[in-house]
């Protein structure tokens, strides 16, 4: 009886601490989002709207229309200096065969409803840059931002922590943010 008692307080002692040991998702996430810090990105948990949901995702049981997201992580670049136009917009890829309405904005691309400021005149050029910028985003990119502060890819996180997906998508950035600052002047 005695060695009974013994296994059940090991047991509530061991429990919370292996309950709180992060699983192998978790710590892969962490290491991806680690090797990002370094490589001068910031990391924002964020969410998208969804362009391909199922039915069940768009209606709920009682008839009330639902705006589905997608659940993603935002890695960004600050701008080295605040650009000097108001803009605020997102572009979403379109999926290969969306579930909602989509208006095509550039090849494969539509802007976010959500997440479009009207564009001043003085951003024509930018425009014209953002759409060579979205041609060249990294397929796994789900959307794109661009803010005053802010050139942001949108991405399910979906790669080993040591594989090219950060150097590849630090370097689009970076090239992304050079066109900006140039279109802009």
């Amino acid at each position: 009886m005695g060695w009974l008692i013994a296994v059940f307080v090991v047991a509530m002692v061991v429990g919370p601490i292996m309950y709180l040991k992060p699983s192998g998702k978790e710590k892969r996430l962490s290491g991806l989002r680690l090797a990002a810090r370094k490589a001068g990105l910031t990391v924002k948990l964020a969410a998208i709207p969804r362009l391909d949901p199922e039915p069940a995702d768009r209606v709920s049981a009682g008839g009330e229309v639902k705006q589905p997201e997608l659940s993603c992580a935002a890695y960004q670049l600050n701008f080295n200096t605040e650009l000097v136009v108001d803009i605020d917009i997102r572009f979403l890829r379109i999926p290969e065969k969306p579930t909602v309405p989509v208006t095509e904005t550039f090849a494969g691309w539509m802007l976010d409803p959500n997440k479009a400021k009207a564009w001043p005149t003085s951003t024509q050029g930018v425009k014209v840059v953002l759409h060579a910028i979205a041609v060249n985003a990294p397929d796994f990119c789900l959307a794109l931002a661009v803010d005053s502060r802010f050139l942001s890819c949108y991405w399910l996180e979906r790669a080993p922590e040591d594989g090219p997906q950060i150097a590849e998508l630090h370097d689009f950035l970076r090239n992304a943010e050079r066109q900006i600052l140039a279109a802009i002047g």
